[in-house]
């Protein structure tokens, strides 16, 4: 299914699968939510650039499509980056501030964007990658223990988990869940300390 999208005078067409349904169960999951826009899951479960995905803007005259940034082939950053530009507008001695810090791995940065009155891109921030928070595996007669809590931003997008045996429980400031999941209290939750599990 294809999707015409207008925005700030240009025209963006998105496709999206419908779905597998020749064995008669349709699957409405997208697996290209879990990478960033421009990039779809390969096989491995890694994302690579989908450059049908990539877009020239269609101007308004007089104004011009312009290339402005070169992409770098990764996820997040796989299209060339063009924007309308007026032959009014004169930026040929303008300098524009260097690229932006790249965005920690749970994450990527959002396409910049230039307006009409200016001559620079501006930077977007960076947003955590669209896909679901996965608890750690541990090998038998392990727990997984959330050393560092989630919080949706880039960097800590996801909780992040370690290995730990039963022996290495402190149970004054943790809590064995019902699905084999330790979670240490003390540091998640600025809680008080329970008693000890008898």
């Amino acid at each position: 299914m294809e999707r015409l999208v207008t925005t700030r005078g240009y025209i963006h067409v998105y496709t999206r699968s419908s779905g597998n349904c020749s064995n008669g169960n349709c699957d409405d999951s997208d697996d290209d939510e879990k990478c960033p826009p421009d990039s779809i899951l390969d096989g491995d479960g890694t994302c690579r650039c989908e450059f049908r995905h990539c877009f020239q803007p269609i101007c308004r005259a007089p104004a011009q499509s312009v290339l402005r940034k070169k992409s770098n082939s990764v996820p997040g950053d796989c299209c060339d980056v063009y924007e309308c530009v007026s032959h009014d507008k004169n930026c040929s001695d303008v300098i524009c501030p260097e690229e932006v810090e790249t965005c920690p791995e749970d994450s990527y940065r959002l396409p910049a964007y230039k307006s009409p009155e200016d001559c620079c891109l501006k930077p977007q921030s960076c947003q955590c990658l669209p896909r679901e928070c996965k608890q750690r595996i541990c090998p038998e007669g392990q727990h997984s223990r959330i050393v560092r809590p989630g919080n949706g931003k880039p960097g800590t997008c996801c909780p992040l988990y370690d290995c730990i045996t039963d022996k290495d429980v402190n149970l004054t400031t943790a809590r064995l869940l019902d699905f084999g999941k330790i979670i240490d209290l003390s540091l998640a939750f600025p809680l008080p300390l329970l008693p000890p599990i008898d």
